[in-house]
């Protein structure tokens, strides 16, 4: 969309960085995606190849239906239909995109356990919050280990 605003150089070849930095971020962000989404599946190459055969259709096929909107409504109809074409995917996204990060579990720690430990340890086990650090945590100190805790 911001194609639409100017014809300057610099203008254009400042979007076509922005549009750079985004391709990078998305080429980044797809792999980890799907690795979320998949895990366990054993399905993470088929996906890869399911996402990959989509972006080839895509790309293949924007060039000609931008060109026919070129050739009849101009430069400016072209990108703001490629603007909308993503907004519609990014709907699709937001709405349908299920969450991939894990849930957090509230565990609530044996107040026994922790009174064996020191004021600062306590503090330490209390801020980091997770049940397997928290078990790390009082095993050393049950074991008599005073070194750093992770």
């Amino acid at each position: 969309m911001l194609y639409t605003f100017s014809d300057n150089s610099a203008w254009l070849i400042a979007v076509q960085l922005l549009d750079g930095v985004g391709a990078g971020i998305f080429g980044a962000l797809t792999p980890l995606l799907l690795a979320d989404l998949m895990r366990g599946t054993g399905r993470y190459n088929l996906a890869q190849g399911a996402v990959g055969t989509v972006q080839g259709i895509g790309a293949s096929s924007s060039g000609l239906v931008a060109g026919i909107i070129v050739d009849h409504l101009g430069y400016n109809a072209a990108f703001t239909t490629a603007a909308a074409v993503a907004a519609v995917a990014f709907a699709v996204l937001a709405i349908a995109m299920p969450e991939t990060a894990p849930r957090r579990r509230s565990v609530k720690p044996d107040p026994g356990l922790v009174s064996r430990c020191s004021g600062r340890e306590r503090l330490k086990h209390l801020r980091i919050g997770g049940a397997a650090n928290w078990r790390l945590g009082l095993y050393r100190v049950a074991s008599g280990e005073n070194g750093q805790h992770v």
